[in-house]
């Protein structure tokens, strides 16, 4: 009688009422409890699943910035081997790789913050001189003249990707700590 529940049921006990109606309404609050539960863990449940759909979209982010930097890798390394074989069709694979580049840092820019676009700004316009280099370096390459097209991917080609490689991991890092 004198616990919590004691007093509750005396309470129940002085409505005037039948005890098949108590019952009845004890049986629709219980079910509203449940209902109430139900409808909280399915709100909770969405909050979630939004949640792990953010994250999943930073994951994407942050492979496509590990994606730019492979290509990027690629395009130094694909002009050092042309240089080496003298192949015109190596140049070419160049291109292709700075195709790939160019469409990761479109999908990067689509979902970047304001500070990040002008990174990428940055990114674009040393990647089009670097094209510019491998153009100069491919004709070059062409005419014979291999010593030259060494020398114009040591002093100006080399320096450019650096430069490129340097925005692309502030990027990267940006990524990371946005997924964060």
């Amino acid at each position: 009688l004198r616990t919590p529940l004691g007093g509750l049921v005396r309470r129940v006990a002085r409505v005037r009422a039948s005890v098949q109606h108590k019952l009845l309404a004890a049986f629709f609050l219980v079910t509203l409890l449940f209902i109430l539960m139900g409808a909280s863990s399915l709100q909770t449940i969405h909050r979630m699943s939004q949640d792990t759909d953010r994250l999943d979209d930073a994951h994407g982010r942050v492979t496509l910035a590990h994606q730019l930097h492979h290509s990027l890798a690629m395009q130094m390394h694909l002009t050092g081997m042309a240089l080496i074989v003298r192949d015109e069709m190596a140049l070419a694979n160049i291109l292709r790789e700075n195709n790939r580049f160019n469409d990761t840092l479109a999908r990067i820019e689509q979902e970047a913050p304001a500070a990040e676009r002008q990174i990428i700004q940055k990114i674009r316009n040393a990647q089009e001189e670097a094209m510019t280099v491998v153009a100069d370096i491919a004709n070059l390459v062409r005419d014979g003249k291999v010593d030259a097209a060494t020398n114009l991917q040591l002093t100006r080609e080399d320096p450019l990707y650096r430069s490129i490689d340097a925005l692309v991991s502030e990027v990267g890092q940006h990524e990371e700590q946005r997924m964060t």
